[in-house]
């Protein structure tokens, strides 16, 4: 049985796009819509692949990110070693985008003694924490004054009110 090398599968299942100068795989995807193939009887990323092709191994504590932003790309020359929180930063999701801000919702910087970090890893505006207390205690003393001066009325204003 004479079975294809990784580098064969990698030209039979990819083509150009002239236009981005990306290689797209156009085999199998995964869940994710990354390029998958079988290298040694195991699963294996095609853009992984590809890079283990071109560079060797890839290391423990980095991971690949496409600067294209294509996930099917195998085009080693738009991949980049990187660690996963640069991979993360770089990204479209939630994390990254708020890993980006440098200012709060109401313009605030977020950085230096006007940042506190959270506990969950997310940040917070002082200038906001602190106002954010102020008219959640003007509101809560609000409300306490107001039963104190129900309880309060007839002492005030007599048996019968105003």
């Amino acid at each position: 049985m004479n079975r294809m090398t990784i580098a064969d599968k990698l030209r039979k299942h990819s083509v150009l796009d002239e236009q981005s100068g990306c290689i797209l795989w156009i085999g199998g995807l995964d869940s994710l819509g990354y390029g998958k193939t079988a290298m040694n009887g195991f699963s294996i990323k095609a853009h992984r692949a590809a890079w283990c092709l071109k560079h060797g191994e890839i290391p423990k504590d980095r991971e690949l990110d496409h600067k294209c932003r294509t996930r099917r790309c195998i085009n080693t020359d738009h991949l980049e070693l990187v660690t996963h929180r640069e991979n993360v930063i770089r990204g479209e999701a939630p994390t990254a985008i708020n890993a980006r801000k440098t200012h709060c919702v109401k313009g605030h910087l977020l950085a230096g003694s006007n940042m506190r970090q959270r506990s969950d890893g997310g940040r917070r505006c002082r200038t906001c924490e602190r106002d954010d207390g102020y008219r959640r205690r003007r509101r809560d003393g609000v409300r306490i004054w107001n039963d104190w001066l129900m309880e309060r009325r007839d002492h005030f204003f007599g048996q019968k009110g105003l």
